[in-house]
């Protein structure tokens, strides 16, 4: 079902929140792959995750995948993807240890063969899109969306999806800033280029909370009713572990070193914030591995956080979320991998030869987490 052609009446809204985590989006696409075989298998009118979900937006590795849900890719072409050109995206630059690390030539490449010359306003589209990017040169977080009733609509419907992902992923210190052509505010003059970063550099790699306020905030459009029986938001992660140094190496550390482990550490606290706010206003089946991610980074469950007088918590929404800690524990305990994946060397961005071992990570995950229940209400 085309976007146009979906109803315009008030029926419980679906959201698909994607996280970044640059290689680690094949364990987010084998989550996908399960949740569409569940929402398959309970109604057969669904051939794809674009015919079930309304809005779905991502960050970094995340927009790849939601743009490619929203333009009604399935999962497995998506998983496909990045067991088959994942490990070719990251070919080291001449100029490495002085500016970025890679080339961005075969990731441009990739998403020009998958998403062509196609506009973020083409009538194609099966849902609706939000691109998570940060505008360095004015230091704004910016969410691009074909939302048409979206304040920017005019000025970002002929917009390339490629280059609005190649702008979501392009990672500080991994690949060059991407330039694009902006307007200025006061509508006259020329249009001037601004350099545009990760997603992930803000507090929107996991884009989950952005998503629902566009989906039913009136002041983005939409204004879709809020209510635990009104709206399903599911939020896919890319893995999580709280980055470390090893005891006394701190000191140490180069600038080079700290420019890594802060873009790690950002997104990973990002991710935590995400997921408390959302938990704090939303009802959740899966609410026990939402706080075991929260307790992982130190901060306190929502529970925690419940009004004193023993109220209920305010459901705003019905929110599932699906990861897993990437810790040796949690792979070769309960989710019962071999131990020759090694959770250390997965947690890279760009741990291009691990992408088989993700795969099975969230293959894993997915068997553990992803049930129909999760969809119960949600089905009309």
């Amino acid at each position: 079902m085309l976007l146009s052609d979906r109803p315009a009446s008030p029926r419980p809204r679906r959201l698909l929140s994607l996280d970044g985590g640059g290689i680690r989006g094949v364990l987010a696409a084998e989550i996908l792959v399960e949740i569409e075989e569940t929402l398959k298998r309970r109604d057969p009118k669904i051939t794809c995750l674009g015919d079930y979900f309304d809005f779905v937006g991502g960050t970094s590795t995340g927009s790849i995948l939601a743009a490619g849900v929203a333009m009604g890719l399935s999962a497995a072409a998506l998983r496909d993807f990045y067991l088959e050109r994942g490990p070719h995206l990251f070919k080291k630059t001449f100029f490495a240890r002085l500016w970025h690390k890679y080339d961005s030539a075969p990731l441009v490449r990739e998403l020009k063969n998958v998403f062509g010359d196609r506009a973020l306003g083409s009538p194609d589209f099966r849902t609706l899109l939000l691109v998570v990017s940060k505008n360095i040169t004015t230091g704004e977080t910016w969410f691009f969306s074909n939302n048409p009733k979206g304040k920017y609509r005019a000025s970002d419907a002929s917009r390339k999806v490629a280059d609005l992902i190649l702008a979501s992923s392009a990672a500080p210190t991994y690949f060059a800033p991407v330039p694009l052509e902006i307007a200025p505010a006061s509508g006259g003059g020329k249009p001037v280029v601004h350099e545009f970063v990760d997603g992930g550099m803000s507090m929107f790699n996991n884009p989950s909370l952005q998503l629902f306020l566009e989906a039913t905030d009136p002041q983005y459009g939409l204004g879709w009713p809020r209510g635990e029986k009104n709206v399903l938001l599911v939020s896919v992660g890319t893995g999580f572990a709280a980055p470390t140094l090893p005891a006394g190496s701190a000191a140490g550390t180069t600038l080079i070193g700290w420019a890594g482990h802060a873009i790690d550490t950002l997104m990973e606290d990002a991710n935590v914030q995400q997921n408390l706010l959302l938990r704090m206003i939303s009802r959740s089946r899966g609410g026990a591995r939402i706080d075991q991610e929260l307790g992982s980074h130190g901060a306190p469950s929502a529970d925690a956080l419940a009004p004193p007088d023993g109220s209920a918590r305010l459901a705003l929404l019905t929110y599932h979320r699906y990861t897993t800690s990437l810790t040796s524990d949690r792979l070769h305990g309960s989710l019962g991998l071999p131990k020759t994946i090694d959770a250390e060397a997965l947690r890279g961005l760009d741990a291009g030869d691990q992408v088989r071992e993700l795969a099975a990570v969230g293959r894993a995950v997915a068997k553990e987490q992803v049930s129909e229940g999760d969809f119960e209400g949600f089905w009309n």
